[in-house]
């Protein structure tokens, strides 16, 4: 079944008459975001992240993370019907569907989580590029411990891989920052930083070669700048400065631009993770609501159509299935839309033939009445009875 199209005016007229389809109470929150560019029918995620920084801040656990969702997320993007569902639990879900509670929780912490992913990413990026008005450390580590939280408590997450480079590369740049620093160039630094670079290459075949994001980030940091065989005759608070100008003068740049890089491509892993579960949470409604409505189509009807080109009528008996998949013996037309009382039904025939059949409920729902027209240039009414309902869903 496609997404809902509505291709005829006589659809359109139906609608207007029709009982108002499934909607949920609005939920007591904020107004959702609007558009973030005139004609963009996506929500301006980059204010979402703003206002809500303090609340993705102190998040600790994916249970955390459902609750923002709820409470904030949800009703600034757009998605209320999907968190009332989630309040109202199992049962609030229409059997066929192809939803289940779960599936709805786990695109709910997704969401928060990878926008979270997005906010932090972002803040990294921004102090890659920055002045450095401000020590590194104040920067960095309150972002590096939001990180490992998430990280620790999604272990799903679908930039899992690159998660986990950005934390060992911030790891790396906070431990290099702490590093003592002398306050004039030491006599022995030119000899410390060719012992360095003779024991552990800084560029081989034209490139970086410490591995320090891939292997283990502070610890190898550690491991070569004390390692005491460097320059055994010195001191060793000598050599830790010696290690922190090395540092500041060879690897600083090169990890601050690695950050940088790493941390735009997280954040536009992130983003895009975002838009995709915001947009599958969009269409919860639609399919909550075409499922009520196939419901009440479900069963077996008598068909009488009238045409009207040539004033012939024809009758026929006709089997519609339950959502989800059909029974063997269910007619299968190109497309069904039921919205409250009202059907929209297309048939494809041999060749390019088609008929759209507009109709609505009536009878307590045990008749059908519209109209129909097709490519062959026929048009006229059609009447439905049914004969039968689908058995009951815990019977099948």
């Amino acid at each position: 079944m496609s997404r809902h199209r509505f291709p005829s005016i006589l659809f359109a007229l139906c609608m207007a008459g029709s009982l108002s389809p499934w909607a949920p109470p609005r939920l007591e929150a904020g107004e959702p975001i609007e558009a973030n560019q005139a004609g963009s029918s996506l929500p301006d995620f980059q204010r979402l992240l703003i206002d809500l920084d303090s609340s993705l801040a102190g998040l600790t656990s994916a249970q955390e993370m459902a609750k923002v969702f709820v409470t904030a997320v949800a009703p600034r993007l757009g998605v209320n019907d999907v968190a009332l569902l989630l309040r109202a639990g199992e049962r609030a879900l229409p059997p066929g569907a192809g939803l289940s509670h779960q599936d709805l929780q786990a695109s709910a912490i997704r969401l928060v989580g990878e926008l979270n992913r997005w906010r932090l990413a972002s803040g990294l990026r921004a102090v890659a590029e920055g002045d450095h008005q401000k020590p590194l450390q104040e920067s960095l580590a309150p972002l590096l411990d939001q990180l490992r939280k998430q990280a620790s408590f999604e272990k799903a997450a679908t930039n899992g891989d690159a998660t986990l480079r950005l934390i060992a590369l911030t790891d790396t740049l906070l431990a290099g920052a702490a590093l003592p620093q002398a306050q004039d160039r030491l006599a022995p630094y030119e000899h410390y930083q060719a012992t360095v670079e003779q024991r552990y290459p800084f560029i081989e075949n034209g490139r970086m070669a410490w591995p320090l994001i891939e292997e283990k980030g502070a610890e190898a940091l550690r491991t070569r700048l004390f390692d005491s065989d460097l320059m055994p005759t010195v001191a060793e608070d000598v050599r830790a400065q010696l290690a922190g100008q090395y540092f500041v003068n060879r690897l600083l740049p090169y990890l601050l631009a690695r950050l940088a890089k790493e941390a735009a491509a997280v954040e536009q892993a992130a983003s895009l993770a975002v838009i995709r579960e915001w947009a599958w949470e969009k269409g919860v409604r639609d399919r909550v609501r075409e499922t009520i409505g196939l419901k009440r189509l479900c069963g077996t009807w008598q068909w009488v159509v009238h045409n009207h080109r040539n004033h012939s009528d024809s009758k026929s008996v006709l089997t519609f299935g339950p959502a989800g998949p059909d029974g063997s013996d269910a007619v299968k037309p190109a497309e069904v839309v039921v919205l409250g009382d009202s059907v929209y039904l297309r048939w494809e025939f041999g060749g390019s033939q088609q008929q759209e059949d507009s109709l609505l409920f009536v009878g307590e729902g045990q008749r059908l009445e519209g109209s129909f027209v097709n490519t062959a240039g026929s048009w006229g009414s059609i009447t439905g009875k049914r004969l039968k309902a689908c058995k009951p869903e815990s019977t099948r």
